[in-house]
């Protein structure tokens, strides 16, 4: 039990105390000042706050700078200029992800985030993730397909359009990464009475059983993504919060044969 007294934030754990004489029994009562760990926690929150803004505005610029030059607005480029641009393109990319996973966890873990959930159509979000991923995918010679309900043209839930967004271009580029050249990626939608799914079954690498535990953890890796790329480790663990923040919720399929299948669920009405 956590009890705020004068500023201080107290552990309080209480459990019995037995003993063998009836008159000697009684209770432990064990207190914690948790003061330190908490403004330690707070100082972190901060800082992660004021880092990921002051980052993300000259990376912002950068980024532009990088794109104008991808795009030969400044001019033609030779060809090897044009594969240090990609080369930048791609690590700016990369931390920009970065810096918005440590933002995104940091408001998770504080409480900070919200959702503004609507009534909106999966389809057509689905749809749009799935042609924004085309292009890292054809790079990869992937085929990237989406699977539609073969009895409905939308499939309405309640649900924050941008969040989901982020879930599923998290799934879908972890597919891509993890999956060799070749390979298939298929997005699946699934209306359901109470609740939609949305899977992404990819013929990669898969996931050993006994990894597949600790996948939705902060800070996890695979050993294939330890080996095979960046990242954080906090893509997965803020898709859950999402989901988890809509009333539904993730899982992952592995057999470590046919590839991995990430499945998370959302609601078709307020809950």
């Amino acid at each position: 039990m956590l009890v705020d007294s004068g500023g201080h934030q107290l552990a309080v754990t209480a459990g019995p105390f037995p003993d063998p004489g009836p008159s000697r029994a009684g209770v432990i009562l064990l207190i914690r000042d948790l003061s330190a760990e908490a403004e330690a926690e707070r100082v972190k929150r901060y800082f992660v706050s004021m880092v990921g803004h002051e980052l993300r505005t000259p990376l912002t610029l950068i980024r532009t700078t990088i794109d104008l030059l991808h795009g030969h607005h400044a001019g033609g480029l030779n060809a090897t200029q044009e594969r240090i641009v990609e080369v930048l393109r791609q690590n700016s990319e990369r931390l920009m992800t970065l810096i918005s996973d440590l933002v995104d966890m940091s408001a998770l873990d504080s409480g900070r985030m919200q959702i503004v959930p609507a009534s909106v159509d999966l389809i057509e979000i689905v749809r749009r993730a799935v042609r924004a991923a085309a292009g890292a995918a054809g790079e990869r010679k992937h085929q990237l397909r989406l699977v539609l309900p073969e009895d409905a043209n939308t499939v309405m839930v309640w649900a924050d359009t941008p969040r989901v967004e982020q879930v599923l271009s998290n799934l879908i580029s972890n597919a891509i990464k993890y999956t060799p050249p070749n390979g298939e990626i298929d997005v699946r939608i699934e209306g359901g009475r109470a609740f939609a799914s949305v899977a992404v079954a990819d013929s990669g690498i898969g996931i050993p059983p006994e990894e597949q535990a600790g996948l939705f953890e902060k800070f996890y890796r695979t050993s294939a993504g330890r080996r095979t790329t960046g990242g954080t480790g906090l893509g997965l663990a803020i898709a859950r919060s999402i989901v988890e923040l809509h009333g539904g919720e993730i899982v992952c399929d592995s057999d470590e044969q046919t590839g991995t299948t990430f499945t998370f669920t959302l609601p078709r009405r307020p809950l």
